[in-house]
């Protein structure tokens, strides 16, 4: 009798075992690189968390100064920029009519005093006024400025008006229906 017919079943029991260490060899390999990749992932989601944090921060530091330069003008001037509006929101008088409508307009200047706690500056009121002229409706437009980085900026540090976006968006329709021409 040969070697391997008498030690066929060491034989095959080091074949089986050399496959399972194989087997088991690829898995770790499998392992490690969903690590690695995992790694890689989380590395980039806080670098991206960091610049998101960078630009939230640097729109707070816009938004506080232009509130204080719009401070100082009123107060160089001795004129009040703002004046109340028939809804008891404050709306800015120097805005020039966007040339869509007094009421989307309206619309508009509600929204962002009673969601941003500003008047829109006229680019603001022409873009947003613009957009419900062309058939956007009034209830995405409140949701868009509602959602937008400004609004979570001031959420996040403390600032935002407490109001519901709903209301924000009842009461600015009113102002709007109110102010139609």
């Amino acid at each position: 009798m040969t070697f391997l017919a008498k030690h066929r079943a060491i034989v095959c029991l080091l074949g089986v075992a050399c496959l399972i260490g194989s087997a088991e060899a690829r898995a770790q390999s499998r392992d490690d690189a969903q690590k690695r990749d995992f790694a890689e992932l989380l590395a980039r989601r806080a670098k991206t968390l960091q610049a998101e944090s960078r630009r939230e921060i640097a729109a707070a530091d816009h938004t506080a100064r232009r509130r204080a330069e719009t401070t100082t003008l009123a107060r160089s001037t001795g004129v009040s920029l703002f004046a109340p509006s028939s809804a008891g929101v404050a709306s800015a008088t120097p805005l020039v009519p966007s040339g869509f409508g007094s009421g989307r307009d309206a619309f508009v200047e509600t929204l962002y005093e009673q969601i941003l706690g500003r008047p829109p500056m006229q680019s603001e009121l022409d873009y947003w006024s613009g957009i419900l002229a062309s058939g956007v409706g009034p209830h995405q437009v409140a949701r868009l400025i509602w959602n937008s980085q400004e609004h979570r900026t001031l959420v996040r540090l403390g600032e935002a008006p407490g109001i519901s976006k709903e209301r924000a968006y009842l009461d600015a329709l009113a102002v709007g229906r109110a102010n139609r021409q």
